[in-house]
């Protein structure tokens, strides 16, 4: 896979499980649905290792919805994983209160089932540029026992994610000539006109095998964004 010389990125502090932790800056909404809408042309998986024991990974829009959610998947459900880790995770939010990064903290497990004291490693997801950051004294765990497995699953559904993507650009593209009311009622209530353009490109995306994810996108962008232009 292509290797890319990417910024480096860094561990965000103390964490206590399913906590949040303020961001000093309110999302450019618009910036950040362009970036997503961009990042769906993007190679589906691209990485490096850095100095510092700092792996990087860059994914297109609809990969990282599906590792996103794959890694959850594993962390908190995985035998393995539960085996020799305990996770803690905390979610950033911004001003207006969007989640815009979730930070995991992989720890040992004492014989006793407690919280040991030796740091793995720490998964950071960046939600708005579609990245993920790992770094700790063990990264190697993660790519060994996490990241091959997520590269194998990207390598099955490739198909699916190409679809994915362009289901994804698609939708984004037709939401900048919807006012957020609009986009709300489309969302929550399904209440478009069959006989508009847009309602027929909404259809065909509501029966893809995609929509699912898709749906998980736009409710995360979008619905609290628009509940807040509401009560302004």
């Amino acid at each position: 896979m292509e290797l890319r010389q990417m910024r480096k990125t860094f561990s965000m502090g103390d964490l206590h499980p399913s906590s949040k932790n303020t961001r000093s800056y309110t999302l450019d909404k618009e910036k950040a649905l362009q970036k997503k809408s961009e990042a769906c042309k993007r190679q589906h998986l691209t990485y490096e290792l850095k100095s510092g024991k700092n792996f990087f990974v860059e994914m297109s829009t609809g990969a990282y919805e599906i590792i996103k959610k794959e890694i959850h998947e594993i962390l908190y459900n995985s035998e393995e994983c539960k085996s020799y880790s305990v996770v803690q995770k905390q979610d950033g939010v911004e001003n207006a209160g969007l989640n815009v990064d979730s930070c995991y903290r992989v720890y040992n497990k004492k014989q006793n089932g407690l919280v040991g004291s030796m740091l793995k490693f720490t998964i950071n997801l960046y939600h708005t540029s579609c990245s993920m950051n790992v770094n700790g004294k063990r990264v190697d765990l993660f790519i060994n026992d996490i990241f091959d497995g997520l590269c194998e699953k990207v390598k099955k559904e490739y198909n699916e994610i190409e679809l994915l993507n362009k289901s994804i650009e698609s939708y984004l593209s037709h939401m900048k000539n919807y006012t957020s009311k609009v986009i709300l009622k489309s969302i929550t209530n399904k209440e478009i006109h069959p006989e508009s353009e847009q309602a027929d490109q909404f259809k065909n995306m509501n029966n893809c095998p995609t929509k699912n994810f898709t749906r998980q996108i736009l409710d995360t962008q979008y619905t609290e964004s628009v509940q807040a232009v509401e009560h302004m």
